[in-house]
């Protein structure tokens, strides 16, 4: 907890994220949160570009910063992503952050996955890997075959025939990371299985704000001051990120462009955390750019039968999740779903069309008790878009009359959902820019459910 006192705010700002088991259970299924797009010491230009000493040893500083923010925000499975230099010169077990009390989950001898030793709490994290290049393979099982020097140029490749080689080899699920920066043509004949439709390093960006996601170059950036200077600690760092934040319209449209044309291809939220931006730090003695304070600007929250790393796995490649722009507080009670009076379809899942019966159902979710939260409580509301078969959207339900959305579907289609929140709750926290807590922004974005 870190103690708040600006403009008579009576509570602590909680620098913890609640755990999954808090979430809710929807239709039984449990919530697993989950980072995609993370990097360790092991990427090039992690740790201020200091992220392993002469002797080719993780910087143990930044390393703690990893492992104690995977505790504090309580993440269930974080699938790093390193750039390729150095991820294709290490080991599995180095790649994994392995050390003593830790668990190697091992096929035929050979590890795969890690399970971190449990946090004061008895919250434990499972790792897995993969890297980020022009293509963004997760949940590597082994590394491609062949020398160093020949993974380091195969890493780099972006084509159809390669995402099918790194999947069959590797058993990874392959994303698109910076989908900002992809033509919508590439996009099309990549036969990947999803994209980033978020990316925080993107957000804050300057070139890439103003070359790809049609934001203003530098516009908002001197709202971060406050929060540096901030000398009578009146501000939450945590809530810099409002500073910035915009969810560009760009990412909408290529995923419903690739949707529309045939494409079944779920969505991410990138944290990309590498601690390397903004070293400095605030009135709370942490960094602008900690792993801990990116990790909670947004999560995945994956439907699962049990919070195993198989089945978190399997989740992820199936888009069985919605995206929580999370930094805004944790939603609990959240849902989606169709039902077409015999069985029920979740995100990212193909559900046959009942005509006059099929329904889209999306449960309005609240905010967590823990999440931090002054006098005023969010306005929350949801938006239900039918993605049309030439890139474009279109409303067909909203809940801005108060409750939970039940659509009757009237013909086949995709549909995906948005949930928006006006953060009144966190007023309070906020002196200089208390105006951003007074205004719509999105919160959750749901992986598409496909009626045929």
């Amino acid at each position: 907890m870190v103690s708040i006192s600006g403009l008579g705010c009576t509570s602590n700002w909680n620098t913890k994220l609640p755990a999954s088991s808090e979430l809710g259970t929807p239709r039984g299924y449990q919530i697993a949160r989950t980072i995609i797009h993370l990097h360790s010491p092991y990427s090039y230009d992690a740790c201020d570009r200091a992220g392993l000493g002469k002797d080719g040893t993780p910087n143990a500083e930044c390393l703690s910063h990893l492992r104690s923010a995977l505790c504090s925000n309580h993440i269930d499975a974080a699938f790093l992503t390193d750039h390729p230099h150095h991820m294709a010169e290490k080991t599995f077990e180095e790649l994994l952050l392995y050390k003593s009390g830790d668990t190697l989950l091992l096929n035929g001898g050979d590890p795969y996955a890690n399970q971190l030793e449990a946090c004061e709490d008895g919250h434990q994290t499972v790792l897995s890997v993969g890297y980020e290049d022009r293509l963004m393979p997760i949940g590597m099982t082994a590394h491609l075959a062949g020398t160093t020097a020949q993974r380091l140029t195969d890493y780099v490749t972006e084509t159809s025939a390669f995402v099918t080689q790194l999947k069959t080899d590797t058993s990874a699920i392959v994303i698109v990371p910076h989908t900002e920066s992809r033509s919508d043509t590439l996009l099309s004949t990549l036969g990947m299985d999803g994209i980033e439709v978020f990316n925080i390093h993107a957000n804050i960006d300057p070139k890439i704000r103003g070359r790809h996601l049609r934001l203003d170059y530098f516009d908002r950036f001197s709202d971060l001051l406050p929060y540096w200077i901030d000398p009578f600690h009146e501000e939450s760092p945590d809530l810099a990120w409002l500073s910035l934040f915009q969810l560009s319209d760009v990412y909408a449209e290529k995923w419903d462009k690739l949707l529309g044309a045939g494409s079944k291809v779920f969505g991410t939220g990138g944290s990309d955390a590498h601690e390397n931006t903004i070293k400095s730090k605030t009135s709370d003695g942490e960094r602008v750019d900690s792993y801990r304070r990116l990790m909670r600007w947004v999560s995945n929250h994956f439907l699962v039968s049990s919070r195993t790393y198989a089945n978190i796995k399997s989740a992820v490649g199936a888009g069985r999740s919605w995206i929580v722009f999370e930094g805004f507080g944790t939603p609990v009670g959240m849902d989606f779903y169709a039902d077409n009076g015999t069985t029920l379809y979740n995100p990212g899942e193909t559900g046959t069309y009942a005509a006059g019966t099929t329904t889209l159902n999306l449960k309005l979710p609240s905010l967590h008790k823990n999440s931090p939260q002054g006098d005023r409580s969010p306005v929350i509301h949801a938006f239900l878009y039918k993605v049309n078969s030439d890139g474009t959207r279109t409303l067909v339900a909203s809940s801005t009359g108060g409750g939970d959305i039940r659509y009757t579907v009237p013909a086949v289609g995709i549909y995906r959902a948005v949930v928006t929140i006006t953060p009144l709750h966190l007023a309070d926290f906020m002196n200089y820019d208390r105006q951003k807590a007074f205004a719509e922004a999105p919160w959750i974005l749901t992986n598409p459910v496909y009626l045929q």
